[in-house]
């Protein structure tokens, strides 16, 4: 992560950040949408276009799993190591997501044969599973917890594991399949939703009266949109999480892609690849980004105040503005903490740090 030009240093917000991977789009969401069409939603009083929704964002559709068809139903189930099946309180909800393929400021195009279901997180029937032959609560606790850990919202691998997303039956995203109203939301497809307490979600989308049309003479730093850089992590890192030496300035310049990297008027941020270790616990793995994940962090403009002390007195002072600060930190996912690299400013060439913040 690095400070913003020098030039921008007073059009610094102080507020809250948090970076969503495919997070839902702030205000593209509601109670009464309605799947008009097998190719068209409709959301009275909504304004996708001036929300900064895209197309190729993904359309999330809930409702009561009763009221919904039965092909449109993820199936889960859950097996402990020893294979005996722990027993699952039914499903109250259906998630169903597809496509985007045309913005408007009520309604949104949507592609049905992109239609997939969404994994739900799993509740264990505590009293059948009590009431069962084994003894296997506490295993199916530990069950749980892996597929939480392991599978749950991740890309399409092993559908049949459960916790994966699963593409929906050919025909089946129609409106009969759903109540007449339904909850919905916009979620970024592919990248990070990067939204602002002050700012929300900036984008440069505009509505002419008859389509969304993006603004170019507004400045590129309205962004909201981070994309994870493609470089394979396994021919990168030397260890897994990365070592220090790996992310440092030196080779940050090198193995980050700087024509897209994201930058707004508050920060510029890169999000690095995962990695884990392999059941050998010596070979690193790229492990993909995760929908649910997030990293938040705090931004303290000059419109903040510092805190200065004489005595037993405290007075409050406008924060004063380092030339050309940057600093380089490293979010480990794995260890959920933050560690300071490096630090840079005016006065000192690069001092290195090793601090871990929780």
């Amino acid at each position: 992560m690095y400070a913003p030009e020098l030039d921008t240093y007073e059009q610094v917000t102080t507020q809250s950040w948090r970076l969503d991977y495919e997070g839902t789009i702030e205000g593209a969401s509601g109670q009464l949408g309605r799947l008009v069409a097998e190719d068209t939603f409709f959301a009275p009083g909504q304004t996708f276009c001036e929300r900064g929704v895209e197309v190729g964002d993904w359309l999330v559709l809930r409702a009561p799993t009763s009221a919904t068809a039965p092909e449109l139903h993820y199936v889960a189930s859950l097996q402990t190591d020893a294979g005996d099946n722990c027993a699952l309180e039914p499903s109250r909800l259906t998630n169903v997501e597809v496509r985007v393929t045309s913005v408007g400021m009520h309604t949104l195009e949507v592609d049905p044969t992109t239609a997939r279901l969404i994994p739900s997180d799993l509740e264990l029937d505590d009293k059948t599973i009590r009431d069962g032959d084994k003894n296997i609560l506490n295993t199916c606790k530990n069950a749980l917890e892996a597929y939480r850990t392991d599978r749950l919202m991740l890309p399409p691998a092993q559908p049949e594991d459960g916790g994966y997303f699963v593409d929906a039956p050919v025909g089946a995203f129609k409106p009969g399949s759903f109540p007449s109203r339904v909850h919905y939301e916009v979620r970024v497809a592919d990248q990070w939703a990067v939204t602002g307490s002050v700012v929300g979600f900036a984008h440069r989308w505009d509505w002419d009266g008859t389509q969304c049309l993006e603004d170019e003479t507004r400045d590129p730093r309205l962004q909201a949109r981070l994309t994870t850089e493609s470089f394979d992590p396994t021919e990168v890192y030397s260890t897994c999480p990365a070592a220090k030496a790996d992310v440092e300035l030196e080779p940050m310049e090198v193995i980050t892609d700087r024509q897209q990297a994201f930058s707004n008027y508050s920060f510029e941020v890169h999000m690095l690849p995962g990695c884990a270790l392999a059941d050998d616990d010596a070979t690193t793995i790229a492990v993909p980004d995760r929908r649910g994940t997030r990293w938040s962090f705090v931004v303290v403009g000059p419109d903040g105040a510092g805190t200065s002390t004489l005595g037993e007195a405290a007075f409050t002072r406008r924060l004063g503005v380092m030339e050309k600060a940057r600093a380089i930190v490293y979010m480990d996912t794995a260890g959920n903490r933050m560690r300071l690299l490096r630090f840079w400013h005016r006065f000192n060439a690069g001092q290195s740090f090793s601090k871990l913040f929780d």
